[in-house]
């Protein structure tokens, strides 16, 4: 019984403290978290940017989706690694201009 007393003292008073935020606060607080998000979007859209200047854009005058990019960086670092494994397989072949060299490179989406 004593017991029971005891924590019913010590819970009771700790949630009186605790009151909901405002609604000025809850703004502040959902203006400060749209802004974080809006950040984190700008960063990761100006990385597909990037990513986007960097792998080949086989003549197509679209600008590839995020998901097609990712395709076709996968692809292309599948190709360049393929050429790396032949230069390292074939003693006869080199990188320096004196044989042509063809990257397998295809749209992933097919329709570009």
């Amino acid at each position: 019984m004593l017991f029971q007393g005891i924590c019913s003292d010590l819970i009771f008073p700790f949630y009186l403290f605790f009151r909901p935020p405002s609604p000025a606060i809850l703004k502040k607080r959902r203006v400060a978290a749209n802004a974080r998000e809006r950040r984190r979007m700008n960063g990761l859209n100006d990385a597909f940017e990037r990513l986007r200047e960097v792998i080949p854009n086989l003549g197509s005058d679209h600008k590839l989706s995020k998901f097609e990019t990712l395709q076709m960086a996968q692809t292309y670092i599948g190709a360049l690694s393929n050429l790396l494994d032949r230069t390292n397989h074939d003693p006869n072949f080199s990188l320096d201009g004196s044989k042509s060299i063809s990257l397998n490179i295809h749209s992933p989406g097919g329709h570009l």
